[in-house]
C-alpha cells in the first residue's frame, strides 16, 4: 500500500515550527527566553549561499545561528517597558 505522504508531493520543504514554553521561575517575574530557528544544534545552520534555494532573502543574514535572548517585561507608569539581553 502506498504511503499518504508520498502521494502528491512536491520537492519543497514548507513549514513553520513556533513553540512559547515557560515555567513557574520565568512566568512569575514575567521573563522569557527566545531563540529563532531553524535549529542548528544537531544539523549545520542553515546557510542561504549553500541552499541551493532562488528565493530573495534581502535584509536577513546569510547563516541562521543565533543565541537565546532573555527578554523580561518591566510595567513603567502603567505601560510596559522592556529589558532585554542576548546571550
Amino acid at each position: 500500500m502506498e504511503s499518504l505522504l508520498s502521494q502528491n508531493c512536491i520537492d519543497v520543504a514548507l513549514g513553520c515550527i513556533d513553540v512559547k514554553v515557560t515555567n513557574r521561575e520565568l512566568s512569575g517575574p514575567l521573563k522569557y527566553v527566545v531563540i529563532s530557528g531553524p535549529s542548528w544544534q544537531h544539523v549545520p545552520p542553515f546557510k542561504w549561499s549553500t541552499s541551493g534555494l532562488p528565493d530573495k532573502h534581502v535584509g536577513q543574514p546569510d547563516t541562521w545561528q543565533f543565541g537565546p535572548v532573555h527578554h523580561k517585561w518591566q510595567p513603567a507608569s502603567g505601560r510596559a517597558k522592556e529589558a532585554c539581553s542576548v546571550s
